[in-house]
């Protein structure tokens, strides 16, 4: 008999779910039916997921996280002028809201308008003209949208992105994913029913999660792993759960382990769901375990800050570049779309031109 592990219901056609082992919004894949019951996999959603989604949407949206629904959303980000700039999947930028400047002329007003597109520019001038149109007869409001000035400037201004990565509804969810992990390989769930109120409290807070440092792998892309170790002899069940390529995030799952061995490892990369990498499990003694949750929460971390700082940018610039590559390849596709079977020299030669347009923004014609 299959279980929901947070109610211990049994689970059957009627109120079976699909939860995901790792967050679908952040690109997860794996999934299992017998895992959760609809009820509880709906209030986890709602309570959980929801609060992790929200600090790491940036890094969603921002590496073109293909997802089973929704497509990447423009990121919303402040200039330092305090202009709410836009920017789009396809690597453009655009301004969030028009700017309409009024003064006094005269008699009459004078209106200065900047809009993000054209679309834009011809509500408000109907707004205008709904509004004075009647008073001002002889203005040719179409003839307006037509004279306005097509303006593309280049953004040149460095960009500030705060990510919080270390707070209790991040470390829910991290926790809900390891438990998640354990049932999928077949843990047994009262290894992990101490947790449970955690999760379902919305005040409590367990301390059983602290941020390591990053997995070592070679590849260029971006991935989410989960290792899982279960030693009876040690009597410890931890799991390492990582994100982004970046954050990882140790959880005490039982500190009182005598069940099976486990050794699990999982590794998913975003951008190539086919390819495969081995990952080593960070295997450490009990006395080194039971060190890292009686210290300050920050005192494992803050070790290997600079090793973070250096891996986080590593992972903002391989997005900033798929990005490009992406888009290059969709405006190649679009210029030719009677080209299906393979690429030509010409389809060639406008993706290069496309990726040289791309990345020109970035070059530094003092390092050359």
């Amino acid at each position: 008999m299959v279980t929901c592990y947070n109610c211990d219901t049994e689970i059957n056609d009627e109120n079976c779910s699909i939860e995901h082992i790792i967050l679908n919004a952040c690109g997860g894949r794996l999934k299992s039916k017998g895992l959760l019951c609809k009820n509880c996999n709906s209030i986890f959603g709602q309570t959980i997921d929801s609060a992790f989604i929200s600090h790491f949407q940036f890094l969603i949206d921002y590496l073109l996280i293909e997802k089973e629904r929704g497509t990447p959303r423009p990121i919303k980000f402040s200039s330092n002028r305090g202009e709410e700039t836009l920017l789009f999947p396809n690597n453009t930028l655009k301004m969030d809201k028009p700017s309409v400047n009024v003064t006094e002329k005269g008699a009459g007003k004078e209106y200065s308008i900047i809009a993000p597109d054209e679309k834009s520019m011809k509500k408000i001038l109907k707004g205008i003209k709904d509004k004075h149109g009647d008073k001002n007869p002889n203005i040719d409001f179409d003839q307006l949208l037509t004279d306005a000035k097509r303006i593309s400037t280049v953004f040149d201004e460095k960009i500030k992105i705060q990510n919080e990565i270390c707070n209790h509804a991040i470390f829910k969810l991290v926790t809900k994913t390891a438990i998640n992990y354990f049932i999928y390989v077949g843990g047994i769930r009262q290894y992990i029913t101490h947790l449970l109120p955690y999760l379902n409290s919305s005040t409590e807070e367990f301390d059983v999660v602290r941020l390591v440092a990053p997995f070592e792998t070679s590849s260029q892309s971006v991935h989410h792993i989960i290792s899982l170790v279960g030693d009876p002899d040690r009597q410890i069940l931890y799991a390492n759960v990582e994100f982004f390529s970046s954050f990882n995030y140790l959880v005490n799952l039982n500190d009182k382990y005598d069940g099976k061995p486990i050794n699990e490892i999982y590794l998913f990369d975003l951008w190539d769901p086919a390819s495969s990498e081995n990952v080593e499990l960070i295997d450490i003694s009990r006395e080194q375990f039971l060190d890292l949750f009686s210290n300050e929460l920050f005192s494992e971390f803050s070790k290997h800050l600079d090793r973070f700082r250096e891996q986080y940018s590593k992972i903002l610039t391989r997005g900033r570049d798929h990005r490009i590559i992406c888009t290059a390849l969709d405006n190649t596709l679009k210029q030719y779309p009677d080209e299906t079977e393979f690429f030509t020299q010409d389809m060639i030669n406008y993706f290069i031109n496309e990726i040289t347009k791309g990345t020109a923004p970035y070059v530094n014609l003092n390092d050359i």
